[in-house]
């Protein structure tokens, strides 16, 4: 029964979670920065944090409309010693992390292709010139300007440097506040996003032919290693499918 309860618990702790990063990304904040502006506008005390009593508050101003058992159970979790106080750091940091595998993956893959020599690490210049804002989502359908983007895009990567250089934490670490504001509905959009500004779909197309050229490389070495005086290359050829 304990264990049922806990898992009854996490899903529904997941759906909260979902349902402040669905009210996020309809205001139009897709960005921490755009979120941290609006924090700062609640009431906050000298530390810089907002009080439980102010908390329901400032989700309202951000439009996330939560039940009262929905606030007190999302509010334990961001305040777990019950301060009664709350840092933006706390309130993000959830929203962060809740990342799935596949968004996950996708980053991993941009580093892997922008990390062409294999360091580990990536000028953080490297990327601000390599980064296609035109190819934002939010630019094709003109909610959003090009040169908007790519200055948010640059002020947002360079905090995640370190000499100038991006590792594959810092990168991944730069994609966990945009999967910050989107719902777990969105791995297609978020996918997207990564795979279109970084141009990794039209690398893709163009990795086709030299795939090709490789497989064909390979078949003709199979097929001549199989072909005898006694043996045509059309047998030879289908056995050697038969091994692929």
């Amino acid at each position: 029964f304990k264990s049922f309860t806990e898992m009854d618990w996490h899903n529904r702790l997941e759906v909260i979670i979902d349902k402040i990063k669905f009210s996020l990304v309809s205001q139009g904040l897709d960005t921490i920065s755009a979120i941290q502006h609006r924090f700062q506008e609640a009431v906050l005390d000298e530390s810089g944090k907002i009080a439980n009593t102010d908390f329901a508050s400032f989700l309202a101003k951000i439009g996330v409309f939560l039940t009262t058992q929905e606030y007190r159970s999302i509010y334990d979790v961001y305040d777990p010693t019950h301060t009664g106080k709350l840092s933006f750091k706390e309130f993000t940091d959830k929203l962060r992390t809740d990342i799935s595998e596949p968004r996950i993956a996708v980053v991993k893959q941009a580093f892997q292709f922008l990390d062409e020599e294999g360091k580990g690490t990536i000028p953080l210049d490297f990327l601000k010139k390599k980064y296609c804002a035109a190819a934002h989502p939010r630019v094709r359908i003109r909610e959003k300007d090009a040169e908007f983007v790519q200055a948010e895009f640059e002020a947002a990567i360079s905090k995640k440097a370190s000499n100038g250089l991006i590792s594959e934490d810092g990168f991944l670490d730069y994609y966990l506040d945009i999967n910050a504001t989107l719902p777990s509905d969105k791995d297609s959009y978020f996918e997207n996003l990564v795979m279109s500004t970084w141009n990794l779909y039209e690398t893709a197309l163009h990795a086709i032919p030299d795939y090709i050229e490789k497989l064909e490389s390979i078949m003709y070495e199979k097929i001549r290693q199989r072909t005898n005086v006694k043996e045509d290359e059309g047998k030879a050829l289908m056995l050697s499918l038969i091994h692929i």
